[in-house]
């Protein structure tokens, strides 16, 4: 990603880059991504993505007061 490291809205100090991670099994992790469409019901009630237009997520947390933005890379 190619922009700046944000800033807290609220501390006004640098944010720290790192990533959210799903762990649907408890063993293996998966990076969070976006979807440009809402995720559709699948066989046995499993989510399906409704669109092939997908983005990882990249995550920045305030150290002070622990804000998360993510923003779609």
């Amino acid at each position: 990603m190619n922009t700046p490291i944000p800033t807290c809205p609220d501390c006004k100090i640098a944010m720290m880059q790192g990533e959210v991670l799903y762990t649907p099994n408890g063993v293996a992790h998966y990076p969070v991504e976006w979807l440009e469409h809402a995720a559709e019901k699948g066989l046995l009630e499993s989510l399906k993505p409704s669109s092939n237009y997908r983005r990882k997520l990249v995550s920045y947390r305030c150290p002070e007061c622990g804000l998360l933005k993510d923003y779609a890379s």
